[in-house]
């Protein structure tokens, strides 16, 4: 624990993501954080962390792991239906992977609904039974931008002759680093915009 004296301190960007996991808002953050400094000689994350779950017992008294009996609510459930993810995934397959992913997370109990069905989506669109699911893959060994990423491309002033020469870079960095992607054309285009 590093103790600061300065009075410009500020907590650190963990200690503020932390504080928002519990549900502690920014003005809030911001609040406590100027009642700290008017109290405090030395300043550090874990000791302004305790200050804030001491001022603000309402928040963090419902922060809380998941608990096996937890279940999404039927408004919850209800939304992830009409987005067209299927309820037996949901009841049979989610909420199961959900438990051991976050056995040991905390999160505002309120909020439980909210990362539940963040999740289920995320796992929705990887699951192999969704028809519309994108997979991420390695890049294919004789790849080449596609005409659409070419004409995107246009605009940066770059000469075809030097995105030929751009697309081969690309394509044996990758196939040497092993990366993954779910469209290799985008992921050229924006590397090229970053590049030029």
């Amino acid at each position: 624990m590093t103790l600061c004296l300065n009075d410009h301190w500020q907590p650190s960007s963990a200690t503020r993501l932390k504080l928002k996991q519990w549900g502690f808002s920014k003005g809030r953050v911001v609040d406590l954080l100027r009642r700290y400094k008017a109290s405090a000689n030395h300043y550090c994350d874990n000791r302004f962390m305790a200050f804030c779950t001491q001022q603000a017992e309402d928040i963090v008294c419902d922060v809380l792991s998941v608990r096996q009996q937890w279940r999404p609510s039927q408004a919850a459930i209800r939304f992830l239906i009409e987005a067209g993810v299927p309820s037996e995934c949901i009841l049979n397959k989610y909420i199961p992977y959900f438990f051991s992913d976050y056995a040991d997370k905390k999160v505002v109990e309120a909020s439980w609904d909210r990362a539940f069905i963040q999740f289920a989506i995320r796992c929705w669109r990887r699951d192999p039974i969704n028809p519309n699911a994108k997979f991420a893959r390695p890049i294919p060994p004789d790849w080449l931008p596609c005409d659409d990423a070419l004409v995107k491309l246009s605009v940066t002033g770059v000469s075809q002759q030097r995105l030929t020469a751009k697309a081969l870079e690309f394509r044996l960095y990758w196939r040497d680093a092993g990366g993954y992607k779910l469209d290799w054309d985008e992921a050229f285009v924006q590397w090229v915009m970053r590049g030029s």
